[in-house]
């Protein structure tokens, strides 16, 4: 008995002499991988390529919309918020500020709703745009 009792303590005594701890395995940082392709590749356009253009080309139509409009507080400019989807779709018409011809921003909202832009890859963006009615 006591034979076996020296050997624990020999054995408790060698791993507690003040030595440090053998050191612990290094912390691996947790792999990421990929499944499938990246959403949208290097290069690829982040909101409709042809924005400009087409804001553009809607200038006559908002103009014809205050020109036959119910009379009003005149306005020099209007400016639009046009929310635009991935796909190029319409979703949100908005005119920003009050022109006092509500019948012409009906008239803005509509038309710009049914404009269609270049699809993009991305989140839905927001162009606001302003016209000279005069």
């Amino acid at each position: 008995m006591s034979r076996a009792s020296w050997l624990v303590f020999v054995v408790g005594s060698v791993s507690g002499c003040g030595e440090p701890p053998p050191p612990a395995a290094p912390a691996t940082a947790p792999s990421v991988a990929f499944v499938g392709k990246p959403r949208c590749g290097p290069g690829t356009e982040s909101s409709p390529p042809d924005a400009q253009a087409r804001m553009k080309g809607f200038e006559g139509d908002i103009r014809t919309c205050f020109t036959l409009g119910t009379p009003g507080k005149a306005a020099t400019t209007v400016e639009v918020s046009v929310s635009v989807q991935e796909s190029g779709k319409v979703s949100k018409v908005r005119v920003v500020g009050a022109t006092g011809n509500p019948s012409a921003e009906n008239c803005v909202s509509d038309r710009l709703k049914k404009a269609t832009f270049g699809p993009f890859c991305g989140a839905e963006v927001e162009i606001r745009w302003t016209y000279a009615l005069q």
